[in-house]
């Protein structure tokens, strides 16, 4: 089952692999997710993703991938931004990760006991 129900999804982080993104989209790649920090350091402005450079190149990639239709997508951290990638046409969106969401879970569960608490 597995072998037939294999999801490939190409993990794109420079400038070459964007340039070359026709060649590497091949029969069977399911979608293409940009890394915009891997990406940034590969256009010499290591660590800027907003940097016009590194915005140019994800713009590309998604050119690209709307071209060829191929679902793409990015990784960020809120729902918020995201939302400006949803907009230029991106469909995979990965948002927050494991150790978040166990913080962010448990910090509910922390306020809530001492609202239960206090309110005593």
């Amino acid at each position: 089952w597995a072998n037939e129900n294999t999801l490939i999804i190409l993990q794109i982080e420079s400038k070459k692999a964007i340039d070359h993104l026709e060649e590497l989209i091949v029969p069977g790649v399911d979608a293409c997710l940009i890394g915009p920090n891997d990406l940034s350091q590969s256009l010499g402005v290591p660590g800027n993703t907003k940097h016009p450079l590194v915005q140019e190149y994800v713009d590309r990639f998604i050119e690209k991938c709307l071209k060829l239709n191929v679902p793409c997508g990015i990784h960020l951290p809120t729902p918020e931004a995201l939302q400006p990638w949803i907009e230029k046409g991106m469909k995979l969106l990965l948002c927050s990760s494991d150790i978040n969401l166990i913080v962010d879970g448990g910090k509910k569960i922390v306020d809530t006991l001492k609202q239960m608490v206090q309110g005593r």
